[in-house]
Formats: C-alpha cells, structure tokens, sequence
C-alpha cells in the first residue's frame, strides 16, 4: 500500500480585483488539486494534497507570498473517505426499511 498523502483546503483572502490572476498561479502549483472562487469571507479555496505536513507547510506559505494574496486559512483533514463508499453507504440507507414512528 502507498504512502498516506496529506490534504487540506486552504482558504484565500485576496485584495479585491485580483481573484484571477491569484487563481491562475495557484493552478501552477502540482500540489493544487482544484481551486475555485467563492463568495464570502475568503474570495478563493483551494484543495490540496501533499506527501507530508512539512511539504504542506511549504506551499501554503508560498500561495501567502503569491501577489495580491492578503491572508490565508489552512485546515488540514484528519479524516478522508473516498467518494464511492460514501456512496455504497448513502445507497444502503435508502435501502434500509424506515423504523421512524408517525
């Protein structure tokens, strides 16, 4: 089995105008998994996933020097579950009688 990588999402405050071109160098990094603009406190996410918490450390400190980058917010996953068995659970629910009473 391979080594466990290391992900985590790391939210973006940018200074206003500038979500394009701070996207745009944020899919330049292979550690970039995906990267979406959003609405609300942060201007940009990105998922990212790493071999280790130092490799982690790293790119999050260089999208914080990215140019018009203000500040940032990472969290770290403890615990990732894989899309298929959460579907495999999801579809089992729905298959499972209802024991709620009226």
């Amino acid at each position: 089995m391979g080594k466990e990588m290391v992900h985590a999402f790391i939210f973006i405050n940018t200074e206003p105008g500038s979500e394009t071109e701070v996207l745009r160098q944020m899919r330049q990094k292979p550690e970039v998994r995906e990267a979406h603009r959003v609405q609300g406190i942060y201007d940009l996410i990105a998922k990212v996933e790493t071999e280790s918490t130092t490799q982690l450390r790293e790119t999050a400190e260089k999208i914080r020097g990215f140019d018009h980058v203000r500040s940032i917010l990472v969290l770290m996953t403890i615990y990732s579950e894989p899309a298929h068995i959460m579907e495999i659970r999801q579809e089992r629910r729905a298959e499972q009688p209802s024991t709620r009473v009226v």
